[in-house]
């Protein structure tokens, strides 16, 4: 069964994920949950997921926030609590890229970018160095 976390990263692109980092959601740069059909099916479909990940992240004063903005109209509170969690992976899958030198796979593993030494250079603090 596929995760939330899953979702966004197969949906969105490194792209689109800073776009969605530094404008948000509401921007709609996130093309798959623009209309809240979209962001009510996916909160619908992953609630335990999405709200784990802000519980144990965050705190449940988050959440609280999220539902007096929404004036407690459920598909409202569906609608942001959606958009923070598709930002919030996009901020983290952004942030960990360019502190790392690997990519992280849609099943969670992490695929090392860094080049391997050979004959002809090796790394050094993730620098290119020619032999």
């Amino acid at each position: 069964m596929q995760s939330a976390y899953d979702e966004i990263i197969e949906t969105y692109d490194k792209e689109t994920m800073e776009e969605i980092a530094n404008h948000g959601c509401a921007s709609g740069v996130c093309f798959k949950h623009i209309y809240y059909g979209d962001t009510v099916r996916f909160y619908d479909k992953y609630e335990e997921e999405i709200l784990d990940y802000f519980t144990d992240n965050y705190d449940t004063d988050f959440l609280v926030t999220l539902f007096k903005q929404s004036e407690a109209i459920l598909d409202y509170y569906k609608n942001y609590v959606t958009w923070a969690y598709i930002e919030a992976i996009s901020f983290d899958v952004i942030s960990m890229d360019e502190l790392t030198n690997y990519r992280v796979n849609a099943d969670g593993t992490k695929t090392d970018l860094s080049p391997d030494d050979t004959e002809m250079y090796h790394t050094e603090q993730g620098e290119l160095v020619y032999n």
